[in-house]
């Protein structure tokens, strides 16, 4: 009854002045969960520390996502640079907050390229809007005036030493901003995604402009167009002689 609910707050936002959303800037921040910090203090003081630091400097990280008619960007890691003590400690952040590439997506074809560089060639990796099986639950929670519903997903991946990660996701969205997107390539959901955790990594939005001016998405001209799959074979050759290495 409560997911029949949902569906119907959504089907009645679109009919609304929401649908008439055309262009909009979404900003976002990151943060990091308590538990990860205070594991570390227990075990390791000067680990805690270094971490701490990075912790803070994430704090000036800033994400951006641009939307104008079906189309968006999502670029990430904006920050000022004062001096190189704190361009390394910027670059840590970014390492330690996944964001490491720009998201582009079109929500007519359902498919979002990741461009990212690996080994001094850049790649567009495509992906689509299914890549993620959501679960909608009950819950309700506001998030800047918003009404957000939870959903959540599991994000597997292979690890350096070859093992299966699963990881938690959990996110908030609003049908009240019909639009099918979010941080990264979180997309696909009955609404705007305001708040993401994955894992211990929780990213936010901190500024909601659904009136942007002047508003453009940019995609990608350069780069080789590749399958996620084929990019993790590529990367997968490279992973092992980096382990045998240092074996």
């Amino acid at each position: 009854m409560r997911i029949l609910y949902i569906t119907i707050i959504f089907l009645l936002c679109f009919s609304s002045g929401f649908s008439q959303i055309e262009q909009a800037v979404i900003n976002y921040g990151v943060k990091f969960s308590n538990n990860k910090k205070d594991s570390l203090n227990k075990k390791n003081s000067l680990a805690y520390e270094k971490f701490n630091k990075i912790v803070k400097q994430a704090e000036n990280i800033e994400m951006e996502l641009i939307y104008k008619n079906g189309s968006s960007s999502f670029e990430n890691a904006k920050a000022m640079y004062v001096d190189d003590n704190q361009n390394l400690l910027m670059k840590l952040a970014i390492l330690f907050s996944k964001l490491r590439g720009n998201y582009y997506a079109k929500v007519k074809d359902k498919n979002v390229i990741l461009e990212k560089e690996f080994n001094g060639t850049n790649y567009l990796i495509l992906s689509n809007f299914n890549k993620y099986q959501w679960k909608l639950g009950t819950d309700v929670r506001k998030i800047s005036g918003f009404s957000c519903y939870k959903a959540t997903t599991i994000k597997t991946y292979i690890s350096r030493k070859g093992n299966i990660v699963e990881v938690p996701i959990t996110a908030w969205y609003t049908p009240e901003i019909p639009i099918a997107l979010g941080p990264k390539d979180y997309v696909g959901l009955p609404g705007l995604i305001l708040s993401i955790s994955e894992g211990k990594i929780t990213y936010y939005a901190t500024k909601i402009d659904l009136k942007a001016n002047k508003v453009n998405v940019q995609f990608p001209k350069k780069g080789i167009k590749i399958t996620e799959k084929e990019f993790e074979k590529l990367t997968d050759g490279t992973t092992k002689a980096w382990i045998k290495e240092r074996q």
